[in-house]
């Protein structure tokens, strides 16, 4: 009976790790696609302006001119494909973002597209300018409106789960001081008065709603990374002492019992620490989102102040490689089962998948950075394909050799940045220790000027001196002597 339950408690969890990874791993690839369109709406547009200055001017020739504004015509067309494929991958999550923008600036800007390519087969290249520089802000518009609609959703959202975790941690600290109250009563209470049985319904009303506070976790973990998989196992825990509890108070079991309700009461302690922690996280995540727009423009270097460093990102993701050479080692040791029926593997699995992610997502933010200074932030695009296909098999419970070789891949790419990153530094320095100009002053003239200053030194003063009339007589005697002695 026990295995059964056991068997029947693992079965549960994996169920709920599974619902959650499969959704997680849907509103990641939804969130990649989106962040792939902007960045290639914001590079269309910029290409758009290009265009339009260079045909202003007159500098290219009208054939190439030509060539390019078809290139952009095709790049539009792209971008509204995978517009659409965005909006459906959105319908398949169980809670669609709510994307917005003026769906006439679609027609706008392929109206705007189509006069720039007339004007162009007329020769026309200033009035095609004009409608290529419109094109190019509609187009940046259009990508503001999405982007925005986008951050607010993720704002709103993050603060709605943030009300939702303090709520349910409220409500589970109520519940373990509920608990711990039944205990007292079933202890001092024998089974054979009838009181007893209201300790069975007091029980019974601990276990209802608990099972709400579970099923709302579950719901969030779906939507949010910050609950893991060890909080959802902790609360199933609780689920099965409370049932076992139950079962041992109708058979008039108190010790049993008793034994269930202090199994359960530590759980929920355990649970509220966990959700405390979780909270914390994501209310330091929300403070990140709001003060991210200001830190990325005042960090003067990627990799400094408050951004993500190479250094950091490294350390990370060498850690991250040695937990899954231990966890491919341990699936060989365990032969052709595998590990993915173990309970403990799994959550591994997911942690080391969630770990990935935050890797992926420090490395977008510092090849933004490295964009935002002029420098080549596509450098490391293969690097974000490696880590997203490791991200894929973390999901799916597949470490296989073609996992490691990736890893080993990611590695050595990432040192060969931080490399390139430290080449780029010294050559900053270097610049910036550059030989200034002193302006000179003659030093023929500074010797001069002092041996002049040095003799003024030496001038007696010839100020008459105030005297009264008895000194002033006594001088005068003095000076009419010296007179009389000279002549």
């Amino acid at each position: 009976n026990k295995m059964l339950e056991d068997l029947k408690k693992k079965n549960e969890e994996n169920e709920d790790n599974l619902k959650q990874n499969e959704e997680l791993y849907k509103v990641m690839e939804f969130e990649k696609k989106f962040q792939e369109l902007m960045s290639k709406m914001d590079s269309v547009s910029k290409k758009m302006m290009s265009e339009s200055e260079k045909n202003r001017q007159k500098i290219q020739k009208k054939d190439t001119a030509k060539k390019n504004q078809e290139e952009l015509k095709n790049e539009f067309e792209d971008i509204k494909k995978k517009l659409e494929k965005i909006k459906e991958l959105n319908k398949k999550l169980e809670e669609p973002f709510g994307l917005t923008h003026d769906k006439n600036l679609e027609k706008e800007i392929e109206e705007e597209m189509n006069k720039a390519s007339e004007k162009l087969e007329k020769r026309q290249q200033k009035k095609a300018a004009d409608n290529q520089k419109n094109a190019s802000e509609k187009m940046k518009k259009m990508k503001d409106q999405l982007e925005m609609s986008f951050n607010n959703e993720m704002s709103a959202r993050m603060g709605e789960d943030a009300e939702n975790m303090k709520r349910l941690l409220d409500n589970l600290v109520q519940l373990s001081f509920d608990q711990e109250k039944n205990i007292e009563l079933v202890k001092t209470t024998s089974k054979n008065d009838p009181k007893f049985v209201k300790n069975i319904d007091n029980l019974q009303q601990i276990r209802e709603n608990f099972k709400v506070i579970n099923d709302s976790l579950k719901a969030l973990s779906r939507r949010n990374i910050f609950i893991k998989p060890f909080i959802l196992k902790e609360s199933n825990n609780i689920i099965h002492s409370l049932d076992r509890t139950a079962s041992a108070l109708h058979d008039r079991n108190t010790g049993k019992a008793n034994t269930q309700q202090q199994y359960a009461m530590t759980s929920m302690n355990n649970l509220a620490l966990l959700l405390e922690e979780s909270l914390e996280k994501m209310q330091q995540s929300m403070m990140n989102m709001k003060s991210s727009g200001k830190g990325s423009q005042s960090c003067p270097n990627p990799g400094n102040g408050n951004g993500n460093s190479l250094k950091d990102i490294i350390g990370k993701q060498k850690s991250l490689s040695n937990g899954m050479k231990k966890m491919k080692g341990k699936q060989k040791g365990k032969g052709s089962k595998g590990s993915s029926g173990e309970n403990d593997d799994s959550e591994q699995l997911a942690k080391m998948a969630a770990l990935q992610q935050q890797i992926r997502e420090m490395l977008q933010e510092y090849m933004e950075q490295l964009k935002a200074q002029g420098g080549n932030g596509n450098a490391m695009n293969e690097i974000l394909k490696e880590m997203l296909e490791n991200e894929k098999d973390l999901v799916n419970k597949n470490i296989s050799e073609e996992s490691l070789r990736r890893q080993h891949d990611i590695e050595v790419r990432l040192l060969k940045a931080e490399k390139a990153e430290l080449e780029r530094e010294k050559r900053k320095e270097r610049e910036s220790k550059e030989g200034k100009n002193i302006k000179r002053s003659n030093q023929i003239e500074k010797i001069k000027y002092k041996e002049s200053k040095k003799g003024k030194k030496d001038v007696i003063i010839s100020k008459p001196l105030r005297l009264n009339p008895y000194y002033k007589s006594l001088h005068n005697k003095y000076i009419n002597n010296l007179e009389n002695k000279k002549w």
